[in-house]
């Protein structure tokens, strides 16, 4: 190939009518799309285009239909998908019916720099510490509640120290997306000491790390890993915001791979077909008994005479 792959993305605004969406200052050999932000970009007239399915729905959007309509047109129509889970992957398989290349999400940092963090982190006196970002607020993004039930467990155990970090664009007067309400109410919370407000402007990628780095890890996540690492277990709870299948995807994604078998697998009397075959069958009676569409209307809604 003679040049690199062109990411396409536009992060602020849709182009104007009859503008040009890119311009190439030298030869293209393949497309790279991805979903982050609204789509810019294209279809390069006989070059192959590949599409990262990194969204399945846009946090930036207040509904789905926008994006959900850029991955209509963009997933049948690629070369070549990609994505970054098992999960992602099945699912688009189940929509679209094309099933793209897994590619998990590479480390932030490399694994021996993260074990220096956690080996070098300095004295905490006791205390744990929570990060809540206030950044760029995306319309799925709301902090001050998530922070408000911080402050209430804090209140429960003083151990607890939340730490809340701001963008000036956010929080200062005069910045381009200002948010007065939030800005007053962490700037309160912050002269009363039941915060710790730092207000700075985008982080490099270093700083972001080391800030990250001397958060705590809570003591359920720390379960999880540990039993996955060890047993290949992966460990539910009731709140969880992740099912099954996105924790796997996490812990194989994050390098975090099992260590052993879990070992109760060596005490099973079979390999569980029969027991799934038997659900199955029940499944189908169950739905087997159940009325139609069409009889559904007819019995609770159909229209007058």
């Amino acid at each position: 190939m003679k040049t690199l792959t062109a990411a396409i993305t536009r992060p602020d605004a849709e182009p104007a009518p009859g503008a040009p969406l890119l311009s190439l200052k030298a030869p293209l050999d393949v497309s790279s799309v991805r979903s982050d932000f609204p789509i810019l970009g294209t279809m390069v007239h006989g070059k192959p285009l590949v599409y990262t399915v990194h969204d399945l729905t846009n946090p930036h959007h207040e509904t789905p239909d926008a994006h959900t309509a850029h991955l209509d047109v963009l997933i049948p129509a690629a070369d070549e998908l990609i994505t970054l889970t098992p999960g992602a992957a099945a699912e688009i398989e189940r929509r679209w019916g094309r099933r793209p290349v897994v590619v998990p999400h590479p480390h932030v940092v490399e694994r021996d720099e993260a074990q220096r963090a956690l080996a070098s982190r300095e004295a905490r006196d006791g205390r744990f510490r929570v990060g809540v970002h206030a950044k760029s607020l995306r319309a799925s993004m709301d902090p001050l509640p998530v922070i408000e039930a911080l402050i209430e467990i804090a209140v429960l155990d003083p151990r607890i120290a939340v730490n809340v970090n701001g963008h000036r664009e956010i929080l200062e007067p005069g910045g381009a997306k200002y948010e007065p309400v939030l800005a007053a109410r962490l700037r309160d919370l912050a002269d009363s000491g039941r915060i710790e407000l730092r207000i700075h402007d985008y982080l490099s990628d270093a700083e972001l790390w080391r800030y990250c780095g001397a958060m705590d890890v809570p003591d359920t996540v720390t379960w999880k890993i540990e039993h996955f690492r060890r047993y290949g277990r992966l460990l539910a709870r009731d709140a969880d915001l992740f099912g099954a299948p996105s924790w796997l995807a996490v812990h194989i994604g994050q390098g975090n791979i099992p260590e052993a078998t879990d070992p109760l697998l060596d005490h099973r009397g079979r390999d569980g077909v029969e027991w799934l075959g038997k659900l199955e069958a029940a499944l189908g009676r169950a739905a087997d008994s159940m009325p139609t569409h069409a009889q559904y209307i007819a019995q609770n809604c159909a229209a007058p005479a």
